[in-house]
């Protein structure tokens, strides 16, 4: 009874039909693509060379990247025999622009079910308003707290501990396809060890995600994401789409960082492409095994790993673990180039 005494009172609500209405990156995508396929990966762009040279200083040969789709997920990894087994994830997660598109829909997603909505109703006051962006309709939802905030998280990571909570919310929806084009949100954390005697003060933070979309053959297919903190823009994504037979597949993904007036990218473009899985790599040359390669590859999967769960803070630290100790590695090359430009709220 109680079950569905709440799902009436979430489906009474205009917005949670709304919410339930918004269409996740990757529910637009994976009904377009094959089952499965395998792809070459080139790497271009600045932050590719500084990964070459990173890699050559290591004397090891020049990586060769591929890229398998499984039907849910894109593995991008290294496919020389003879490089560690653990670095064939070099680049996974970290450096996926799809995933880290999905990431910032699926913060709002996750109140679409009946009972995600109810608890939603009971931290926070939902309101929305109907407007016009660039000749489209959209809704405007509006989150803000009952009490002092909403949305709270925390994390016990070990040494470390994240707490984090919303003090605003406002999601842009389109009204007829269900298609998000902005997030902002108002957040407050603080990041301390288990050690610390009094929990530091809140630091706040203005977070914007901005999202475009490519229509092609009649399908709306996300192609850009901008996310702004504190109106200073940090990560720019953007993917390209092509035909494999009747179905549809990535031909680039760009990633790119913005450092003060400079913007760094990595481009990442597909060629090659077979519908099955990629072939097995032969058994490495223990000569030409690297500890050390080993070891920051490790560090980036325990990072990725705690970005895709959303502890920012844990993950920077772990980049932060990894720069300090293998500086020399193509995996330190991009954990900088995240680093740089992220703002001490995020860590």
């Amino acid at each position: 009874m109680l079950i569905l005494i709440t799902a009436a009172i979430a489906e009474e609500s205009p917005e949670f039909k709304i919410l339930k209405s918004i269409k996740a990156p990757q529910d637009l995508l994976f009904p377009h693509f094959p089952p499965r396929y395998c792809a070459r990966a080139h790497l271009s762009g600045d932050v590719a060379e500084e990964m070459a040279t990173a890699i050559k200083n290591l004397q090891l040969e020049s990586p060769v990247f591929r890229e398998y789709f499984d039907g849910k997920e894109f593995h991008l990894y290294l496919a020389n025999s003879n490089y560690p087994e653990q670095t064939r994830e070099l680049l996974s997660g970290l450096l996926n622009p799809l995933e880290l598109i999905n990431m910032a829909v699926e913060s709002v997603i996750k109140y679409k079910s009946e009972k995600g909505f109810a608890e939603l109703r009971e931290q926070a006051a939902a309101t929305h308003e109907i407007s016009d962006t660039d000749g489209r309709s959209v809704y405007r939802i509006k989150l803000t707290p009952r009490k002092e905030y909403f949305g709270y998280s925390y994390n016990d990571n070990g040494a470390y501990i994240d707490e984090s909570w919303l003090k605003e919310l406002t999601v842009v929806v389109d009204s007829s396809s269900g298609l998000v084009y902005e997030i902002d949100a108002r957040r407050q954390d603080r990041h301390y060890t288990v050690e610390a005697t009094e929990k530091p003060a809140a630091r706040e933070i203005i977070l914007k995600y901005v999202f475009s979309y490519e229509i092609r053959n009649g399908i709306p297919l996300p192609s850009e994401m901008s996310f702004f903190t504190n109106d200073e823009p940090v990560l720019e994504i953007k993917a390209l789409y092509g035909e494999f037979g009747k179905e549809t597949v990535f031909t680039r993904k760009t990633i790119c960082v913005q450092q003060e007036s400079q913007k760094s990218c990595l481009d990442i473009g597909y060629t090659d492409f077979k519908g099955k899985a990629c072939p097995s790599s032969k058994k490495r040359d223990t000569k030409i095994y690297n500890r050390k390669l080993e070891k920051a590859a490790l560090l980036s999967k325990k990072a990725a790993d705690l970005l895709r769960n959303g502890n920012i803070s844990s993950s920077t630290s772990v980049l932060e673990e990894l720069i300090e100790k293998y500086g020399d590695t193509p995996q330190a090359v991009e954990a900088r180039r995240l680093l740089a430009k992220l703002p001490p709220q995020l860590r």
